[in-house]
């Protein structure tokens, strides 16, 4: 009768305890698109990535669209599209594509900061249209960290996950499938270390946008 008691309540307890979340990797991979950059002739001037915030609209990391006249998006599973309709936030590698038509999957915005340890992922389309969706995994390393030489006074996050070129603009989600930042880079020379701006940095600005 005892032993009986003690594994009924094991299970119980056992049960009351919450499960690991499933981290869902085709949330993330729907809300990113694949971005080239094409100049007024058409011709490619380079690849990216970027996030869908609403309908309408792509978020991106701002050098992505240095220099090009228009870009085309591609979705996952979905349509190309261009448009030559974008901006760029002063002083913040941000930037914002508005995209007619554009009826996808829009990103969930994290409402805490994460912290050093938690765990991450990055979605992005590095070296172009054939690895394109790429998800990697990894930790926050590092959290405000000021890299003036490149960003001037944005305060980045650092993160082990890995990136490469053609990962600029793509989203670095938490384990619950929110936005936590927009990769933007790495260092030179250095292994596992991606940089990201914070959504903290430009909130403002995706909230008027999903409006």
């Amino acid at each position: 009768m005892c032993r009986k008691l003690i594994v009924f309540a094991f299970l119980f307890i056992a049960g009351c305890l919450p499960l690991e979340t499933r981290v869902n990797f085709r949330q993330f991979q729907a809300s990113v698109v694949y971005i080239e950059a094409r100049d007024r002739f058409g011709e490619r001037l380079c690849s990216g990535s970027g996030i869908i915030i609403g309908n309408n609209y792509v978020l991106t990391a701002a050098h992505v669209l240095q220099d090009a006249n228009s870009v085309s998006i591609e979705i996952l599973h979905g349509n190309v599209t261009s448009s030559s309709t974008f901006s760029c936030l002063d002083n913040v590698d941000i930037g914002f594509i508005t995209v007619d038509g554009l009826n996808a999957f829009a990103v969930k915005l994290a409402k805490e900061f994460p912290d050093v340890g938690d765990e991450i992922y990055i979605v992005g389309c590095p070296y172009g249209r054939d690895r394109a969706w790429t998800v990697t995994r990894g930790i926050i390393s590092y959290t405000y960290r000021q890299v003036s030489e490149l960003w001037g006074d944005t305060l980045l996050m650092q993160t082990d996950c890995s990136s490469w070129p053609g990962n600029s603009g793509g989203g670095a989600f938490n384990n619950r499938g929110e936005l936590i930042g927009v990769v933007v880079g790495g260092l030179r020379g250095e292994e596992n270390i991606a940089l990201l701006i914070p959504i903290s940095e430009f909130r403002t600005r995706i909230l008027q946008e999903q409006k």
